[in-house]
C-alpha cells in the first residue's frame, strides 16, 4: 500500500484540475453477462456505478475530481473477474478478457493509467516472472542446488 501511495504522490503534478472521465470497454471473447460495474476499489462501502452491457460493449461517463483505483467486475460482491482501473479525467479504453480479466485484459489512455500499467509492467519483467521460474527450478535434489536458487531469488528481491 505504501509503495501505490508513494507512486499516486509521484503522479501528482500529472493531476489537472477535474474533468470528465469516459470508460469505452468491450470483451475480447463472447460473454453472457449483462451488466458491469464500476466499483470503488477496497471499501466497505463502494461506490458503485453500473453499465449495461451491449453487443459485448460497455461505457462509463462521470466527473472526477482526482485519480482513485476503482475495479471493474460483473458484480461487486465477487472476488474473481475485478480489472483495477484508476478513475482518472481521461478517456480510457478497455478491452477484457472474461477468462483473465487481470493479466489478458488491456487498459489505455489516461496519464494515471498508463504511469501505472507500465510500472506493474516492468516488476513483472524485472521480478514476477524471474522468480517464478525460480521456484519452477526448486525441485533439484541437492542442497547446493538449492541454495543457489534461494540467492538468486534474494538477489531478485534485493534489487
Amino acid at each position: 500500500m505504501t509503495v501505490l501511495f508513494t507512486f499516486l504522490l509521484f503522479l501528482f503534478p500529472f493531476f489537472g484540475p477535474s474533468g470528465k472521465y469516459t470508460i469505452r470497454g468491450s470483451f475480447s471473447k463472447p460473454q453472457t453477462e449483462e451488466w458491469i460495474y464500476l466499483v470503488r476499489f477496497m471499501e466497505a462501502d463502494p461506490k458503485v456505478d453500473s453499465a449495461r452491457i451491449i453487443d459485448g460493449k460497455f461505457m462509463f461517463e462521470g466527473e472526477v475530481d482526482i485519480p482513485e483505483m476503482y475495479a471493474l467486475s460483473y458484480h461487486h460482491s465477487r472476488t474473481k473477474g475485478i480489472l483495477p482501473v484508476f478513475l482518472e479525467p481521461a478517456t480510457l479504453t478497455v478491452v477484457i478478457d472474461p477468462a483473465n480479466w487481470e493479466n489478458g485484459s488491456t487498459l489505455s489512455g489516461g496519464k494515471v493509467n498508463n504511469e501505472y500499467h507500465a510500472f506493474l509492467r516492468d516488476i513483472e519483467e524485472k521480478f514476477t516472472k524471474k522468480i517464478i521460474a525460480l521456484y519452477d527450478q526448486d525441485s533439484s535434489d541437492t542442497e547446493d542446488e538449492k541454495k543457489e536458487l534461494e540467492n538468486q531469488m534474494k538477489k531478485l528481491v534485493d534489487e
